[in-house]
C-alpha cells in the first residue's frame, strides 16, 4: 500500500468517526462517543505519523524542512480559525 493510499484511508476513517460522533444519541451517549473519539483519534494519530514521509515523497527532500513546517502548522491555523473565529460567530449569532 502506498503512502498516498494510506492517507486516503486515514481521512476516510476520520469521516466514519465523525459520522459516529454525529449519530450519538441523548439516551446513551457514552458508547457512541467513545467509539467516535477512538476512531477519529486512531486515524489522526496514524495520519500524523505518516505525514513527514508523505511530505517528502510528494514534494521531495530539497525543501523538506519548509514543507514539513507548513504542513505541521496547518492544524494550528485550522484549529484557531475553527475554535475562535467561526465558533465565536456562530455562538454570537445564536446566543440571542
Amino acid at each position: 500500500m502506498s503512502r498516498v493510499t494510506f492517507t486516503v484511508y486515514c481521512i476516510a476513517g476520520m469521516a466514519v468517526g465523525q459520522v459516529l460522533l454525529w449519530g450519538v444519541g441523548d439516551a446513551a451517549p457514552l458508547p457512541g462517543l467513545v467509539a467516535g473519539v477512538f476512531v477519529v483519534g486512531w486515524m489522526f494519530g496514524s495520519l500524523f505519523w505518516a505525514i513527514p514521509t508523505l511530505t517528502m515523497e510528494l514534494f521531495g527532500a530539497r525543501h523538506f524542512g519548509v514543507n514539513r513546517g507548513l504542513v505541521g502548522l496547518s492544524p494550528a491555523i485550522g484549529g484557531y480559525v475553527m475554535s475562535t473565529l467561526l465558533a465565536g460567530r456562530v455562538y454570537a449569532a445564536h446566543a440571542g
